[in-house]
């Protein structure tokens, strides 16, 4: 097989998805493609560049082209379908969400491109440019930091109850209260972003009222 940095890339993406980011290497890719890892060591030069290019593939299959802001639309609403996306991508594949969150500008273009997109078209809908870098850095952070959180694996909160309610009882409430409710790993994201851009959450305030 004729190795080049797109194969191997795609292949690296399957042993993530197998064994994860920290057992992941060029000998266990290497073992992957039946080659030695000398071999991968023609196209990148250590693993940092082979995840950095990993980030760039799990961003450009979502993002392939993307256009700017269209007129006319709602910059929150836009803002909000732009990081779905994003959250989308990381969630294609497993650990995702480290991989990119770790990524740098020049090996990782189109996360380059995301942002500056972002801002530009924050830009376009007239928000002051230090205001656009505010809010583009904010919904970025939240968005890895949420995902990372997903993809960590299963906490069971609501079998500590009993323990939360003796030594920390605010959070075994509010583990209760989540427990209790209909609210999904999805809707969880979407509540969080709109308290990230502003937007006063009313109609999912589950019976409490309005502030």
């Amino acid at each position: 097989m004729q190795l080049d940095r797109e194969i191997i890339v795609r292949a690296a993406l399957q042993v993530l998805d197998r064994i994860g980011l920290d057992r992941l290497s060029l000998r266990r890719l290497g073992e992957a493609l039946s080659v030695k890892a000398p071999a991968l060591y023609w196209h990148f030069k250590n693993k940092r560049e082979l995840i950095e290019t990993m980030a760039d593939t799990i961003l450009r299959d979502e993002f392939p082209d993307e256009p700017g802001a269209p007129g006319g639309d709602d910059w929150k609403d836009w803002v909000k379908r732009r990081f779905r996306r994003l959250r989308a991508a990381m969630l294609s594949h497993r650990e995702g969400a480290r991989v990119v969150a770790g990524a740098s500008f020049g090996s990782a273009p189109t996360l380059a491109r995301f942002v500056d997109e972002t801002l530009s078209g924050l830009v376009r809908f007239g928000l002051p440019v230090l205001l656009a870098r505010d809010i583009e850095k904010t919904c970025v952070s939240f968005t890895f930091g949420h995902v990372i959180e997903e993809q960590a694996g299963p906490e069971d909160l609501p079998g500590a109850i009993p323990w939360l309610s003796k030594h920390y009882p605010a959070i075994a409430s509010a583990v209760a209260a989540l427990a209790t409710s209909a609210r999904g790993k999805d809707e969880d994201f979407e509540i969080g972003l709109d308290l990230v851009l502003g937007i006063r959450p009313d109609s999912r305030a589950e019976g409490q009222g309005n502030p």
